[in-house]
């Protein structure tokens, strides 16, 4: 409501020019602090992406600059249209973000700057990096990155971590890990790695276009490493596997497919059937998942779900007629239908059941049967 579009159209050129001038200017102080303050290069170049408008809080500046003869109404019109066309090209340069910081990058740091930024080269060789062989690299020592390295380390596999956060580094290193700082997007650090002759690498970062990079630079680097990637969401799976991954862990799917494992088994289905089935899932590329409900999928994927359940039930009715008796005597499974395979009775959990065994009023038994059988007991025991 301020601008006056008058203005702005007849110093149209004017205007773009500054207003680009002030996107790049900001850009880079806003990066260079970034820097000083020694976040990663990529960071900072998405930091001063972040910070290359004119915030709207200007608008209150500028405003007490005219009412104290500051800025005359020429400047203020220039102010004005600069401020409000950097916000409105911020939201497409932000979401950009991370195509335009790797472009950047890329342009700023060929591989030879790359090396020396990265700091890689020396302490690598002091590492001994190169005498790796065989080995796995983590890229990412987030949750799935931490958890892949203690597996490694259990099964003796020789591993190295690959981490952009230069604080868990430090700290890593001081209880003995074997991590190394550095962004995977550059490929001169893989290179460095020995990646060539490593057998695995497990891609465990939460940035979808830095994983998309590091796909393709592990791939340049070597044809022959089985490449594992995990993703969040499963339309980046079609994507990863065209540009280069062996194997692709989608997280949506992949916690579905837990939940329904533990339905499963609480359904009494045979633990081979179960493994048997989810590695159908996997190697159909998740395609039951994908299906719309209704629909049927390439593979016929059927289990055989036995009808009966295990069920624990306390005993809260002192007159049922089965409290204070031998199991003998209570007549459960004619009754029934049930059988009584387990008694927990306050500490104590009584897995050897006999007929001369008694049940109590606040016993917890433990039942094996049909689930109409088993909920028709229960209704006697409340």
């Amino acid at each position: 409501m301020l601008l006056n579009v008058g203005f702005v159209i007849d110093h149209f050129f004017y205007i773009v020019l500054l207003t680009f001038t002030v996107i790049i200017l900001k850009f880079i102080i806003s990066a260079l602090s970034g820097r000083l303050l020694k976040m990663p290069i990529r960071s900072s170049i998405l930091v001063g992406l972040g910070l290359a408008q004119v915030g709207e809080f200007a608008f209150i500046l500028s405003n007490v600059g005219v009412s104290n003869g500051l800025l005359n109404a020429e400047y203020y019109q220039y102010f004005l249209a600069i401020s409000i066309l950097t916000m409105s090209i911020s939201p497409f340069i932000i979401k950009s973000g991370n195509e335009i910081s790797l472009w950047v990058q890329s342009f700023l740091l060929p591989s030879n700057i790359s090396d020396r930024y990265m700091g890689m080269k020396d302490y690598l060789s002091k590492k001994k990096i190169d005498h790796f062989e065989d080995h796995l690299i983590i890229i990412g020592y987030g949750l799935n990155g931490r958890n892949v390295a203690k597996a490694a380390k259990a099964a003796s596999i020789p591993y190295v971590i690959l981490e952009l956060n230069a604080d868990t580094v430090k700290n890593e290193k001081l209880k003995g890990e074997n991590i190394l700082f550095g962004d995977a997007v550059h490929a001169p650090v893989l290179e460095h790695l020995n990646i060539h002759k490593a057998r695995v690498a497990v891609i465990a970062v939460s940035d979808p276009v830095a994983t998309k990079q590091i796909v393709v630079n592990i791939r340049n680097t070597s044809k022959n490493i089985h490449l594992i990637v995990r993703t969040r969401f499963i339309q980046d799976t079609e994507l990863l596997f065209s540009l280069g991954a062996n194997e692709v862990i989608p997280e949506e799917f992949e916690t579905s497919i837990e939940i329904f494992t533990r339905v499963l088994t609480s359904y009494l289905v045979p633990r081979q059937e179960i493994e048997a089935f989810i590695q159908e899932i996997r190697e159909d590329n998740y395609e039951m998942l994908r299906l719309l409900p209704g629909s049927t999928t390439r593979k016929n994927l059927s289990l055989a779900i036995p009808d009966i359940e295990i069920a624990a039930i306390s005993v809260q009715n002192e007159t049922f007629e089965i409290v204070n008796k031998k199991i003998a005597d209570s007549g459960i499974r004619k009754k029934f239908g049930i059988t009584i395979i387990a008694i927990k009775r306050k500490t104590q959990l009584i897995t050897s059941i006999g007929p001369e065994e008694y049940i109590y009023l606040n016993d917890t038994i433990y039942l094996l049967g049909k689930p109409e059988d088993i909920y028709r007991f229960s209704k006697k025991l409340k």
